[in-house]
């Protein structure tokens, strides 16, 4: 079950992979972002795979001040901690200048660097105005943050 599991994750992540290429070079970024971890919570499904919540807040473009969540998995603990592509979800919410929120709800995959200090995300992101975006970013792993860039859809 584990072997189809990984099977899974993998083919999703290859899956994706054509939705994100060239995106960063072909289309002029929406705008970027950058965000401090606040805290992870973890918990396992019904099935015993894990699910790890990571807590951001910092600030992005045309969004004002954003708090988010990027949820990996479920996912086995195997795949947890290797360098195969994880399912990757964020829910955030940004506090537009005006007053008024914006929320974004976004899928897609997190892979690691060869040197595994970063995590590379990229997500495919459903806006509450109901516009799409491409979200491009890497974590930090020593320093903590969360930097990217935001793309329109092709």
């Amino acid at each position: 079950m584990k072997t189809i599991r990984l099977a899974v994750c993998f083919l999703f992540a290859i899956s994706i992979q054509g939705v994100f290429a060239g995106h960063h070079e072909q289309n002029e970024a929406l705008g970027s972002y950058e965000l401090e971890h606040v805290s992870n919570v973890y918990s396992k499904d019904a099935n015993g795979n894990i699910i790890l919540q990571t807590n951001w807040r910092g600030t992005a473009e045309n969004f004002g001040t954003v708090f988010g969540t990027l949820t990996l998995g479920p996912t086995s603990m195997a795949t947890l901690a290797s360098n195969l592509p994880v399912r990757a979800t964020w829910i955030g919410q940004g506090f537009l200048p005006d007053g008024t929120t914006a929320v974004g709800d976004g899928e897609g995959a997190l892979s690691t660097s060869a040197d595994q200090h970063t995590w590379n995300v990229e997500l495919i992101m459903d806006l509450s105005d109901g516009s799409q975006m491409i979200s491009i970013g890497e974590i930090d792993l020593e320093t903590t943050t969360f930097r990217g860039k935001n793309y329109p859809m092709k």
